[in-house]
């Protein structure tokens, strides 16, 4: 099934849905001519640590406040934490259904008082110390699934509902009964699809996996803004003319990924079209009024961006696993 195919070309265990949003704007990109080395100011290369126990297959990767990395893998059921140069310094969580024990990790976030919180894809999640030792507590978030957690501020959270109907956005204080805030309900389509959240200075930014349109909320949930996404390489979806598709309908349109905060305000978008040997992945800088100012192809899959849009953090080119990642500082705008 197509469906599949999809899932594994993006190696997350997400289907599809879209939207085209018909909003106004730039058609096409006169965005000049770049390569990523022009946009990147390549640093060090950081091989993971791994063992018997631990191997990188499906990393969501983030910064630590602390120092290192921290990662949420789904297919291995566990968390961990890595410094800087990629030495493991903790594993915590494992395979199972009772307190601090996942299925299906989806993120880790460290909160304000330095404590670990794991999450898994069904809502569950533990709190750990700082270190990722004991589990401290063990609850369940009030919202149906989750796909990724993002921090608002000191004292909120952000729950991702990757799929579903209604709502996908919610604000939760950790550990309370209830969501603060939910939001950002996509526009119904026959087929459906994941929502990733970014927060940053300008908000938060969201996207609807094949839609052409970047929303942009506050931290109360206020719509602010839509902002248009079109480049000469990205392909908008539009419906099969038949049910179910034809196989080869999946490599018609581009997926809208993510859309990160850069320190000028402007977003560094990740979109990407499958094929049949995967997803290649593309990058993109846009500003808020849709102008595309680079639009890089065929580019290495970028794990994640640091707290202040400047650190970029990629899986190596050539690497055969995930756990090879090769660090850059963002150069604004593509200027050297």
């Amino acid at each position: 099934m197509w469906i599949g195919t999809a899932r594994a070309a993006l190696g997350w265990a997400a289907a599809l849905v879209l939207t085209a949003s018909g909003c106004g704007g730039p058609s096409g990109s006169d965005a000049p001519s770049a390569a990523l080395d022009d946009v990147v100011d390549w640093g060090r290369e950081i091989h993971l640590e791994e063992n018997e126990e631990v191997i990188n297959v499906r990393p969501v990767v983030r910064f630590d406040p602390r120092g290192g990395f921290l990662v949420a893998d789904a297919q291995e059921s566990q968390f961990r934490r890595y410094g800087a140069s990629g030495d493991l310094l903790a594993v915590f969580g494992r395979r199972g259904g009772g307190p601090g024990e996942f299925r299906s990790p989806a993120a880790v976030v460290r909160l304000r008082d330095g404590t670990l919180v794991g999450f898994d894809e069904d809502g569950r999640y533990a709190q750990f110390d700082s270190a990722g030792g004991s589990v401290l507590r063990a609850g369940r978030v009030p919202v149906p699934s989750i796909s990724s957690v993002e921090v608002v501020d000191d004292t909120t959270l952000l729950s991702v509902v990757g799929l579903g109907t209604g709502p996908r956005l919610h604000t939760w204080i950790p550990f309370s009964d209830r969501v603060e805030r939910s939001f950002f309900t996509p526009p119904f389509r026959r087929i459906s699809a994941s929502v990733h959240a970014a927060v940053g200075a300008g908000g938060i930014a969201a996207t609807f996996l094949i839609s052409d349109t970047i929303y942009i909320f506050g931290p109360d949930g206020e719509e602010r803004m839509k902002v248009p996404f079109r480049t000469e390489r990205y392909r908008p979806y539009a419906d099969p003319s038949s049910w179910p598709p034809p196989p080869d309908w999946q490599y018609s349109f581009s997926i809208l990924s993510r859309a990160d905060w850069l320190p000028d305000g402007t977003l560094l978008v990740r979109y990407g079209r499958f094929t049949e040997s995967g997803t290649v992945w593309s990058l993109a800088n846009v500003t808020l009024d849709g102008v595309v100012r680079f639009d890089l192809a065929d580019v290495p899959q970028l794990l994640t961006v640091g707290g202040d849009g400047r650190e970029l953090v990629f899986v190596a080119p050539g690497a055969d696993a995930p756990n090879v990642w090769r660090v850059g500082a963002y150069r604004a705008a593509g200027r050297r």
